[in-house]
């Protein structure tokens, strides 16, 4: 210190006003109480007061002293605010500005170039964002690739740094607005549980199919190019109710708000037919409806069976992108139609014999249903007893076989039923049943057989019939009947009769038989043979001494092509009786002598009804003969020819009077012979009875005519 300064006081004169900051020495010097802070003051203004302790006068000095605070970068810039909002739209270009509720602004208390400061981003996706140092405005980088799908936040730190690297932090968050650049993905399809509703794969098909619709010519039909996906095919049953949700498909889309509210459609509906072509109907009859909201997929209308459909289903947002998928739906066929027969009845007709799987006929029916379910299998329907007389068999076609042996004599119908039934589910095969009738027809394979005769023998051709003789003499084994006659008796009468049947049906002629007798050239005309009847009578007396036994061959054969024919034999025995003289036993003088007419009543008169013949042995007397009628009741309907014997009817009958004429014509004289006899029938002994040797019965029957209206019976009350 100086030697002169020793003598002052040195006083602060305003240290309120300096806040006692600071203090002087007594040699004058300035020193500081505290440290001073530029910020809080950065000038101060003292007055010393200089006072000499020598002499004790005040007005040593009065002095100013200014004193400037430096700066020293001892503050770090800062921020505005603590926190920090903005927005910005996805996919936003580099410049594009982020909105902010308030500017990025910073402030360093510092001075000159300590108060320079820069403002910087850290944190991730930091190099998208740019802060303007001098406005504070936000702005997307060179580098910003936003996509709020990827990142719809930024949470950043602003920092303001000085040169003294001093530096502070806020924070800025900063959200991505969504824009409409993601079209509704189809993620999920789920089929509902009901029965017969299945999908082959619960998650959607990763392989993808372009589709470009290009049909113009239905109102409201978009052209859309897309490639979409193609789901499992989903199977429901034919029978699914209407309205009822069968399957749900789920799409998202990425983007949020309206930009991703979804509306589901069906944009067109492929119809393919069961073994046909597609064909699209688009809006022209909807088999499906989908809910907009919700993507559930119902049954709109009935739907055939067997048949695909496949449904372009569309999923838009609001923003009007849109995807497609193809849903293809296959409609299962369910066994709900029986087989159906085309006939209500089958009826087939073989001839009888042996046969090796020969088709006797088909029986069809039909299904309407698909597949297995309408795939008819065919069997026969038997009762038990009759199993052993089937010999039929059906295939798959529904042919009847037959295998084996017909014989329409052991059984003319085989009467069963056909069942026809679907091959569906075992706990669901319908069935249908046919009543089929096979009629075996009769073929000419049975000769008539003789019964009722008194025993076989076996014996040679040649001791039957006359055979050629280039034709072996084969044994053979007939069946004889035995009969005997008096000799010279019964003359016209039966003396025998034999019997025989046929299997084969009669009403082709098969059946039918007649007798014949197979006479011999060495053997006499001596016997006739009923060819119906098998009524065996001998034409004339049979004379013991001239032959004792007579064999008659006799043939019955049927009117079947070829006829087929049996033999049997009658062996007719002639009993010997004691000859008498004629005047003892006068023959008769008439060939027959009994006969049988028909005349219709009320026929025109005079009607020859016959003429009448003496018997051989009287004919060479014919030149005295004379026939007359003998005395009747009828007599007046009826006269004879007195020399030809030729008898008349003289008198129309009325069948409603009389219903049968009897007359006797006798015969005393030789007359001419008449013509050949109008005979019926002739008829044994019992109708013979009280008739003269020269004396012969006609019956006159007379048939009716519609020749009376009807009356009513009674009064009439």
């Amino acid at each position: 210190m100086s030697s002169k300064l020793r003598n002052y006081k040195f006083t602060i004169a305003n240290p309120a006003d300096v806040k006692d900051m600071f203090a002087i020495s007594q040699d004058g010097t300035l020193y500081t109480h505290k440290g001073l802070d530029r910020e809080t003051r950065d000038a101060y203004m003292l007055t010393i007061i200089a006072e000499n302790t020598r002499t004790g006068a005040r007005g040593g000095g009065l002095f100013q002293a200014m004193i400037s605070v430096e700066d020293e970068n001892d503050n770090a810039p800062q921020f505005e605010y603590t926190r920090y909002e903005g927005r910005v739209k996805e996919h936003a270009v580099a410049g594009t500005e982020v909105a902010l509720d308030n500017h990025i602004l910073a402030k360093d208390i510092d001075t000159g170039s300590n108060a320079l400061f820069t403002i910087s981003l850290i944190g991730e996706g930091s190099q998208f964002f740019t802060v303007d140092q001098k406005t504070g405005r936000l702005y997307l980088s060179q580098h910003a690739v936003l996509d709020r799908e990827k990142k719809d936040i930024y949470n950043l730190r602003l920092v303001a740094r000085d040169k003294g690297n001093l530096s502070s932090e806020a924070l800025l968050k900063i959200k991505i607005e969504d824009i409409n650049d993601h079209r509704p993905k189809f993620i999920e399809a789920k089929v509902s549980s009901i029965d017969g509703v299945d999908m082959s794969r619960s998650e959607i098909e990763a392989t993808s199919i372009l589709v470009l619709l290009k049909n113009q010519s239905y109102p409201n039909t978009k052209k859309f190019s897309k490639t979409h996906s193609l789901l499992p095919t989903v199977f429901v049953p034919e029978n699914i109710a209407t309205g009822m949700i069968f399957l749900k498909v789920t799409a998202s889309d990425e983007d949020i708000g309206d930009n991703g509210k979804i509306t589901y459609g069906i944009v067109s509906e492929t119809y393919i037919p069961h073994a046909g072509h597609p064909l699209t109907k688009p809006y022209l009859k909807n088999h499906f409806d989908i809910h907009p909201s919700t993507g559930e997929i119902s049954v709109a209308a009935y739907l055939p069976a067997q048949t695909e459909f496949r449904l372009n289903i569309t999923a838009t947002d609001a923003g009007g992108l849109s995807t497609f998928i193809v849903a293809p739906i296959f409609v299962n066929d369910v066994n709900d139609n029986a087989p159906v027969f085309e006939k209500s009845s089958y009826e087939f007709r073989i001839p009888e014999g042996v046969y090796d799987d020969l088709v006797v006929g088909q029986v069809t029916a039909t299904d309407a249903d698909f597949g297995e379910n309408g795939n008819i299998s065919y069997s026969i329907l038997q009762k038990r007893e009759d199993f052993s007389q089937m010999p039929l068999s059906i295939t798959k076609d529904g042919s009847i076989l037959i295998q084996g042996e017909l014989d329409r004599e052991l059984k003319g119908v085989y009467s069963f039923r056909v069942l026809a039934q679907d091959n569906g589910p075992l706990n669901n095969r319908l069935r249908a049943t046919v009543d089929v009738d096979i009629k075996v027809l009769d073929i000419n394979d049975n000769a008539p057989t003789f019964y009722n005769y008194d025993l076989t023998l076996t014996m040679k051709k040649s001791e039957l019939i006359d055979k050629q003789p280039t034709e072996p003499d084969e044994s053979v084994t007939v069946p004889v009947y035995y009969t005997s006659v008096v000799e010279n008796s019964n003359i016209g009468g039966p003396i025998g009769k034999v019997f025989a049947n046929d299997s084969d049906l009669t009403t082709n002629g098969n059946g039918v038989f007649l007798f014949s007798i197979k006479k011999r050239k060495s053997q006499k005309d001596l016997f006739v043979i009923d060819s119906k009847e098998g009524i065996v009578t001998a034409l004339g007396p049979l004379d013991y001494e001239d032959q004792p036994m007579h064999n008659i061959t006799i043939v019955a054969y049927d009117l079947g092509g070829p006829s087929m024919s049996s033999t049997a034999l009658m062996i007719v025995n002639v009993v010997d009786v004691p000859e008498l003289t004629p005047e003892e036993n006068p023959s008769p003088m008439f060939a027959h002598r009994y006969y049988e007419l028909e005349v219709e009543e009320n026929c025109a008169v005079p009607l020859e009804l016959l003429a009448l013949n003496v018997s051989d042995e009287h004919r060479d007397k014919l030149y005295n003969m004379k026939f007359s009628i003998a005395p009747n009741e009828h007599n007046e309907y009826f006269t004879v020819d007195h020399y030809n014997g030729s008898l008349y009817l003289v008198t129309s009958p009325d069948r409603e009077q009389i219903e049968e004429l009897t007359v006797t014509v006798r015969v005393d004289k030789i007359s001419r012979r008449g013509k050949t006899l109008q005979m019926i029938y002739p008829l044994g002994p019992e109708s013979l009875n009280n008739l003269a040797p020269n004396e012969v019965k006609i019956i006159v029957r007379v048939l009716d005519a519609n020749d009376n209206g009807p009356r009513f019976i009674g009064n009439g009350r």
